[in-house]
Formats: structure tokens, C-alpha cells, sequence
């Protein structure tokens, strides 16, 4: 897609009149779009073969190739495309298998508008690194790494029906950044909840349910389990976990009542660009990781110089483009720069909470300038952390 040119949006529906409808209602975009139509999804991959598309949004119950089967190919020979499903009923299974190769599910009947910001939004994510592997990395990732371990507990909790509960499901899920992603998207979708916001593990895990989480991680739809011999990559991820555990459990201790689950989840995925660098390009991120890992300021910087951008751009443009709240993609993009100036909002908290975790002193050296409602939730926070507990060094800021 070139500066203002008009993007390729490719409409897939077995509904005529559905998809007549949509021509006639989105006329008003005929200048910044240009709409194809396709009534199966073997018409709709001869159209993305002979043009190139740069979103394509489509239903899912269709005869002979359904939309979960048309995404899962366009994903492999067209990663780089955005992929938006709109769609009414669809059997469980179904809907399901949509979550690793789409973006964006949306519910039909719906507001034109919210269809219209998700192709705008969309298609605008995806071109916007400045590195085209990079982009086609976040457009096609089907999922992000995943410990073995953490799999395994969430399975074994999940298989007694009668004693298992949502609370302790949330617990195993925020202990890992790829599967707190997977959820906040999932729930955030109006195809498998409602409208209002969901920002926290806890809410999510209530509004999608004990089943279809289960369902997601017999499919394992959370996540890549990493191999169990890849040791280099479990160390990764397992301090990439626990310093975000960390984070998260600082920045929700100085967010009022209000943020704490907002706050929670920001520090669990402030760290997700790592992830993201580690499935795109195992064997260099792993070198550049062994390389720094006595070197936490240099992160940010070296991985723009070998990349072309750092972790908290490339996270935040995953996480923008699967739909999180825009609350948690601030937090996430700015976590790299503390404020001069501390203040409530949740993106000052977890560049806070995350130079805390890297450096406990740093908490105390900056008290004299913290406002005091901070400074008391602090004291609160603070005073039973670090003294024994491991801080994991994974190293994000660029001082």
C-alpha cells in the first residue's frame, strides 16, 4: 500500500444479497477503498492471487471452503494481508479455529462504523513498520511462545469440570504474556461477548467461559508450546514471564481501585514485542538476547539497529492490530519512557513498575517526586516485593 492510494478490500460472503448490500451501504468509502466481492472462498483465492488485497473480511459459514478454512490459506500465501471475520451463528468448532488466522471478529448485524474502523485500522497496522518482513511477521502469526509448563497446568485444570473455577484460571493465564494476548483479543471481539471493554484477565476469562477456553487449549489456539529441548528459548520466556509478573504486580499496587486490572494487564504484555521477535526470527533474537543479557540499556537499542524498530513498537502494533484496548497498546508502546512528571495514568505506572523491577533502588530514589497517594500505594506495594524474590533481568530500558 503506497502513501494516500485507495487499499484493496476484498468481501467474502455466500449471500448475494449480503453482499450486495455491503456495495450499495459502503459506497461512502470509494475513495480511500477499492471493493471486490466473492461469493465462495474458492472465488475469493483466484481474486487475491491475480491482485494483491490488502483486507479481506469474510464469513464464516460458507459451502465447501468456510471462512476459517479461506483465512488459514490466505494466511500461508498472503500473511501480509489483514483478516476480519463478519459473521453471524457459527457452529463452536468453528469459530475457534477462526482465532489463530484472524484479527478482528466482528458480530453480524453490526454498526457500519465499527466494520469500517476495523478495515481502516487494520489495513493501516499492517503497513506501518517500516521493515516488510516484519509486518508480513505480525499480519501471519498465528501465535506467540508459549511454555510447555504452562500449557500443562492449564490443561490439568481445566479437565475436572466440578472443581474447576474461573478464578483459578485467570490465575494460570496471567502468569503468561501470549496467553493473557490471546484472551484480552478473544474477549474483546463482540463475536464471543458484547460491547463493553474488557481489560482485565479475570473479566475475560468470565465472559468467554470455562469451555471455550478449554476448547482453545486442546487446540492449543493460545499459543506455540515451545519445544521442551529448546532450552535457550525456554530461558527467554520464562524471564520474559517473570519479569512481567513483576511489573504487573507493582504497576496494579500504585493503580488506584479503578486500573487494576487494566494496570495488570499492561504489565503483562508490556514485554510481548520480545515474543513476537523471538517467533519471526528465532536464532538472531536468541544471539542478540545472550549478547545483553549484562546490558539492560542496551536492549531498545540494539534491537532497533538489527530490526529496525524495538519491542514496544512491534508489541504495541500486535496488540492494535488484534484489538486490544487502546489503553493497554498506549502502556505498552510507552513503557520504554518514564515521565518527567508521575502521574495516575496507567503508561506512567508501568514505565515506573518497570524500571522498579529491573532496579529496586529506584523506587526509593524517586519517592521525593512521586505525588503522595502514589508514594503511600508504593510503601504498600513495594515493601513486600524483591527482598525475596529473584528479579529476572530481561532488560528493556534505554536509558
Amino acid at each position: 500500500m503506497n502513501g494516500h492510494a485507495p487499499i484493496e478490500v476484498l468481501f467474502v460472503d455466500d449471500e448475494q444479497d449480503l453482499l450486495n448490500g455491503l456495495r450499495t451501504r459502503l459506497r461512502r468509502n470509494r475513495k480511500k477503498w477499492h471493493m471486490r466481492f466473492a461469493s465462495s472462498g474458492e472465488q475469493a483465492l483466484q481474486m487475491i492471487e491475480e491482485r494483491s488485497i490488502d483486507v479481506v473480511v469474510s464469513d464464516m459459514r460458507m459451502p465447501a471452503m468456510n471462512g476459517a478454512q479461506l483465512l488459514t490459506q490466505i494466511t500461508k500465501t498472503h500473511p501480509d494481508t489483514a483478516r476480519i471475520v463478519l459473521s453471524g451463528y457459527a457452529e463452536p468448532a468453528m469459530m475457534i479455529d477462526a482465532i489463530p488466522v484472524a484479527h478482528r471478529f466482528i458480530s453480524k448485524p453490526c454498526d457500519l462504523s465499527v466494520l469500517e474502523q476495523a478495515i481502516d485500522d487494520t489495513s493501516l497496522i499492517t503497513h506501518e513498520l517500516n521493515d516488510q518482513h516484519l509486518n508480513k511477521v505480525i499480519s501471519g502469526l498465528a501465535g506467540l511462545p508459549v511454555l510447555s509448563d504452562s500449557y500443562t497446568e492449564l490443561l490439568a485444570l481445566l479437565e475436572d469440570d466440578t472443581t474447576c473455577e474461573i478464578e483459578e484460571v485467570g490465575q494460570v493465564i496471567e502468569r503468561d504474556s501470549a496467553m493473557t494476548a490471546r484472551i484480552l483479543q478473544i474477549a474483546n471481539s463482540s463475536w464471543f461477548g458484547g460491547k463493553q471493554v474488557i481489560s482485565s484477565i479475570s473479566d475475560a476469562v468470565s465472559r468467554l467461559g470455562l469451555n471455550i477456553i478449554k476448547s482453545l487449549v486442546l487446540r492449543e489456539y493460545l499459543g506455540q508450546q515451545l519445544d521442551l529441548d529448546d532450552h535457550l528459548a525456554q530461558n527467554l520466556v520464562t524471564n520474559i514471564d517473570h519479569h512481567s509478573q513483576e511489573v504487573a504486580a507493582i504497576s496494579s499496587g500504585l493503580a488506584d481501585s479503578f486500573q487494576r486490572g487494566l494496570a495488570q494487564s499492561s504489565g503483562l504484555l508490556h514485554d510481548i514485542g520480545k515474543l513476537v521477535f523471538l517467533a519471526s526470527d528465532r536464532e538472531k533474537y536468541l544471539d542478540l538476547a545472550a549478547s545483553l543479557e549484562k546490558e539492560n540499556q542496551e536492549w531498545l537499542h540494539a534491537e532497533r539497529q538489527l530490526f529496525g524498530c524495538d519491542h514496544a513498537q512491534l508489541g504495541a502494533k500486535l496488540l492494535e492490530l488484534w484489538g486490544i484496548p487502546p489503553s493497554i497498546v498506549s502502556a505498552v508502546a510507552g513503557h520504554a519512557h518514564l515521565p518527567t512528571v508521575l502521574g495516575d495514568d496507567v503508561s506512567d505506572l508501568i514505565a515506573f513498575a518497570d524500571r522498579i523491577a529491573h532496579n529496586p533502588d529506584f523506587g526509593e530514589a524517586m519517592l521525593d517526586q512521586l505525588p503522595s497517594e502514589i508514594r503511600e500505594r508504593y510503601h504498600r506495594t513495594v515493601s513486600h516485593h524483591s527482598t525475596d524474590q529473584s528479579i529476572q533481568h530481561t532488560g528493556d530500558t534505554d536509558a
